[in-house]
């Protein structure tokens, strides 16, 4: 009896969670995106979420999208090709940004700078609709500006 109360609450769970992974266009807010940050912006915060390191392995989502990173409200979003949404951008745990000569850069684990506001990108992970649904630790760092959808962000990042 146990076993099937168990069964029932992990795949009701993992339906409810399945139906918030991908956000359909709708779902997702046009935001004012700025593709070079001016020097009035960078004198601000600019929030970078990230996801929380673990020990092991992460579990990630396998979906993929294609964009520009822009900046919008302090906030590095990616605008979805052909269109006027946007996500908030969840990094993974290694990742930094980092501003040299006057732009934002994004750095991977390596120290490798993989990106820059402007750039067109192409990345892995998959999306979730309400803050909510993100863990204690990504909730914690996501200020109301940055609003939601968000894209949790697989380990890899390409420029296109």
């Amino acid at each position: 009896m146990i076993n099937r109360i168990v069964c029932l609450l992990f795949l009701s769970l993992f339906f409810a969670m399945t139906g918030c992974t991908s956000a359909s266009k709708s779902s997702l807010q046009p935001v004012e995106n700025h593709l070079f940050a001016t020097a009035t912006e960078l004198n601000k915060t600019i929030f970078f979420p990230t996801q929380e390191k673990t020990g092991g392995e992460r579990a990630v989502m396998d979906g993929e999208e294609y964009g520009t990173l822009v900046l919008a409200n302090n906030c590095i979003r990616l605008n979805r090709d052909d269109t006027d949404n946007s996500y908030l951008l969840i990094w993974p745990p290694d990742f930094n940004m980092i501003i040299e000569n006057g732009t934002i850069g994004i750095q991977n684990g390596n120290g490798q700078i993989v990106a820059h506001i402007g750039d067109r990108v192409h990345i892995g992970g998959g999306g979730i609709n309400l803050l909510l649904m993100l863990d204690k630790y990504i909730q914690a760092q996501v200020p109301p500006q940055c609003t939601g959808p968000y894209w949790i962000i697989d380990d890899w990042l390409i420029l296109k």
